[in-house]
């Protein structure tokens, strides 16, 4: 607790209420305003982070999260892709 913060007990009530100088709201002020800052720029570098990734990285990272789902590691043929493209060529095959 600062020096600039200081306790008082509410009058009748015996409840324990805090009571902030006009320091410690200027101190809060500043804080929030630094935050919102950083928030900005971390979204900033995500923004970045995320157009730089090639997509070989990207199916890397999605791999990743979507195997923290299943006790399993994801088989190797699933890195190669989803499967689609094998599906349609079924499909078409089966409309000849």
């Amino acid at each position: 607790m600062r020096p600039t913060d200081r306790w008082s007990r509410g009058v009748g009530s015996g409840i324990l209420m805090w009571v902030m100088s006009s320091t410690a709201s200027t101190d809060l002020e500043r804080w929030r305003r630094q935050w919102q800052l950083a928030e900005e720029g971390l979204l900033e570098q995500k923004r970045q982070e995320l157009q730089s990734l090639t997509d070989e990285q990207a199916r890397e990272m999605s791999s990743r999260l979507l195997s923290l789902a299943c006790a399993a590691a994801v088989p190797a043929w699933r890195q190669q892709g989803s499967g689609l493209v094998e599906q349609q060529r079924y499909f078409r095959h089966a409309r000849t």
